[in-house]
């Protein structure tokens, strides 16, 4: 609607107007949208950079925390036991508690309790079997990989740069009106296709931003969740920890401020 009544103002004359009467207009709009292009394609750059960064540090928390699992059964049943549900309280907490856009460290101090319980409990059982003392350094690894999640959870695109991005969208789709050639509808095709070249850009651009929000780029807590439900199925095969500790889990997710 917008374009057409640019069109057709003045009795159309934006319509069939030549491009040698435009002079330098479309020159300007060219440096315009290069300027905009390369800014976009330094901060998707680098977004992207920090996107994949993100999807290596769960896949390598999760790791760790699949390791520590499996080298509980070197620690006597009371420590394996306890050590397993702390992962699994610890799984959950990540989940449930952490995975929304806050500031850094917000929300996150009970799961660092249970990171520091566990090696607690490992270093006591390293002091009786060398073996766990392997365990000791996994803890360490997750404890670094979690801050760095964390760190990377908690990047967000500088107010001011989104604000220039916004403003350059806007400014260049309105421009766009103001520059026709004599095929109406192949003028509206072409101004059609920078407003959603432009758009889609702008979109890529928050989404990347914010992936801990749903979105093309929306990272989930999946590896969590599958790493969770395993080890509640080794548990329900009698693989994991005791029967006395089977709801322990269930219950921590009832808690209030979990769920």
């Amino acid at each position: 609607m917008i374009f057409t009544c640019v069109r057709l103002v003045d009795d159309g004359n934006l319509v069939t107007v030549q491009m040698e009467e435009l002079g330098g207009i479309p020159w300007l709009y060219s440096v315009i949208g290069l300027v905009f292009s390369i800014l976009s394609g330094f901060i998707i750059q680098k977004q992207w950079e920090n996107w994949q960064k993100l999807h290596d540090a769960i896949l390598s928390e999760a790791s760790s925390l699949n390791k520590i699992w499996l080298m509980a059964k070197h620690s006597s049943e009371s420590d394996a036991t306890i050590i397993r549900v702390l992962i699994k309280k610890y799984l959950a907490h990540v989940i449930h508690n952490e995975w929304q856009k806050k500031e850094l460290y917000v929300n996150t101090e009970r799961g660092e309790k249970f990171v520091f319980e566990m090696n607690e409990i490992l270093i006591e059982s390293a002091r009786k079997s060398a073996t766990n003392s392997y365990s000791l350094d996994l803890v360490a690894e997750l404890y670094e990989k979690r801050l760095k999640r964390l760190l990377l959870m908690s990047h967000q695109l500088p107010a001011v740069l989104d604000r220039i991005i916004m403003f350059n969208a806007y400014m260049l789709i309105s421009l766009s009106l103001f520059i026709g050639v004599k095929n109406f509808y192949l003028d509206y095709l072409f101004t059609l296709g920078i407003g959603i070249l432009i758009y889609v850009i702008q979109l890529i651009i928050k989404d990347l931003s914010e992936v801990t929000l749903p979105g093309a780029w929306y990272v989930e807590p999946s590896q969590f969740q599958l790493l969770l439900e395993r080890f509640k199925n080794e548990e329900s095969r009698g693989d994991g920890v005791s029967k006395n500790h089977a709801n322990d889990i269930d219950s921590f997710q009832a808690e209030p401020g979990n769920g």
